[in-house]
């Protein structure tokens, strides 16, 4: 799961950890999230699609799952078609979540 993914120090910084830590970050995914996201990165990586955004929730370092949302895009490939490089950006919806709950419960 983990061959060719590099995360940025940032990355790992706003979910409370160092910037270098020492773990497999696919272990921190929640487990209704974790089959979902392992398929979709699997297909991308694979070079079944070229773009994906998904949402997800993520263990920090308190414990507490955090709301992420990642867009992915390929920027190039190897010969088998496997994607060789790409970008993403990943962001928080805490925020976001939060406020669509506060609407649901005052209905």
């Amino acid at each position: 799961m983990d061959e060719g993914l590099v995360l940025s120090s940032s990355f790992y910084r706003q979910l409370g950890f160092g910037s270098t830590p020492q773990f497999n970050w696919i272990d921190y995914i929640h487990p209704d999230d974790k089959a979902r996201l392992i398929a979709l990165w699997e297909d991308f990586y694979a070079g079944g699609i070229a773009y994906y955004q998904q949402e997800y929730r993520i263990r920090d370092s308190k414990g507490a799952y955090q709301w992420l949302s990642s867009s992915v895009n390929a920027l190039t490939y190897d010969e088998n078609q496997k994607v060789k490089t790409y970008i993403g950006i990943d962001f928080s919806l805490n925020q976001l979540k939060a406020r669509f709950d506060e609407l649901e419960r005052s209905k």
